[in-house]
């Protein structure tokens, strides 16, 4: 995004240039006006695929209209048959603010303002560099061009800190996303613990009370009534073995979905029936791993969840139309699909994981699950 802001500025820019090429009577050579336009090329490609391009081919772009910007900014003097238009090299130099804001969006070091600042400086020089290497001279006015040029360095300085900002947004999103998880988490727990509850006060202590009222008879509906008893509390005492009604389930993942992002298209079809525990629990948390990766890397998309649920089978769809990326690509070591998505759902008995994506088609995962 900070790519295509950055190269729309520069097309802002080089329309001034261009107009100014045309207009002027003494235009420089033709390779530098076609180098700029080569240049311009090169902007509009990032202004329009930045979002769908892959990271290296977005940065292979940047550095190389850097690069072939400052060796034009360089040549200018030299280009000229006769001296230029000062209209024209004035505004051809304006590019140098892009060009540093483009080197701020591809450094990556613990001190990217002074980095920033040094490489200001040494651009700086260029005008006077270029026209004392043509003329042999170096006259007062390019001493005050020099100082106008390292003001440049304001618009790569906003673009870090405005960088720096997201960012900080960005990792208090991740904090409030592992925040709603756990949250939703200790509301099952909760609502497991009200169950059993439920369950020790309508059944265990009830029996209990049928053994003192029954005046120390044992009989065959007291040992029933015992055995049933024992029996609900054996399964409420293994964690992870109990079943969820699904349209709880819906519930459940209706209420996720609207506090992770409420702008998520959920579409959710659920029959009768139950499913077990540990069977919600591990989709919920490759669906809210899949939800998180999107909203990381697809920021701004359009987010949609189709679940189909039933006591037998569960297939659940989250599809965005991000940049995508190439699914073959992806480190196998990356917690965040290969194990979050991929492994938990692979480690379930009767689970799967399906992802699909490619770069600009955006990303969809799928989600089932078969009693076996």
């Amino acid at each position: 995004m900070f790519a295509r802001l950055v190269a729309i500025c520069g097309l802002c820019i080089g329309a001034i240039w261009s107009f100014e090429a045309v207009a002027r009577p003494a235009p420089p050579a033709w390779w530098l006006v076609s180098g700029y336009i080569l240049l311009l090329i090169i902007l509009a490609a990032i202004a329009v695929w930045a979002s769908r391009a892959r990271l290296q081919v977005l940065r292979a772009l940047m550095a190389f209209s850097t690069v072939f910007g400052f060796s034009l900014q360089l040549l200018t003097y030299p280009a000229a048959p006769v001296p230029v238009s000062s209209y024209f090299w004035e505004i051809s130099w304006l590019l140098t603010g892009i060009y540093l804001s483009f080197i701020a969006l591809l450094f990556k070091t613990n001190r990217p303002y002074l980095t920033i600042n040094l490489i200001a400086a040494v651009t700086a020089t260029f005008p006077s560099l270029s026209f004392w290497a043509t003329y042999g001279s170096w006259p007062f006015q390019f001493w005050v061009i020099t100082l106008a040029q390292f003001t440049n360095v304001g618009y790569p300085t906003l673009l870090l800190e405005l960088r720096a900002r997201m960012m900080q947004y960005g990792a208090r999103q991740d904090r409030w996303r592992r925040r709603v998880a756990e949250s939703a988490a200790l509301r099952e727990k909760l609502r497991e613990e009200r169950r059993l509850g439920t369950l020790l006060h309508d059944n265990i202590l009830g029996v209990m009370s049928q053994i003192i009222w029954s005046g120390g008879e044992i009989t065959d509906d007291l040992r029933t009534s015992v055995r049933g008893a024992l029996t609900l509390l054996h399964d409420a005492e293994r964690p992870g073995e109990n079943e969820i009604s699904v349209q709880e389930i819906r519930t459940i993942i209706e209420t996720a979905l609207r506090e992770t992002d409420p702008d998520i298209n959920c579409s959710i079809s659920a029959t009768q029936g139950s499913l077990p525990e540990y069977v919600v629990a591990t989709l919920m948390a490759a669906l809210v791993e899949a939800l998180r990766n999107s909203a990381k890397h697809a920021p701004g998309s359009h987010r949609s969840v189709r679940a189909e649920l039933s006591g037998s089978s569960v297939r659940i769809v989250a599809s965005d139309d991000g940049p995508g990326f190439t699914v073959g690509s992806v480190n196998p070591d990356r917690l965040g699909v290969s194990r979050s998505i991929s492994g938990r759902m692979r480690d379930l008995p009767g689970g799967s994981a399906e992802i699909n994506s490619a770069p600009g088609a955006g990303t969809v995962v799928i989600l089932e699950w078969d009693r076996q």
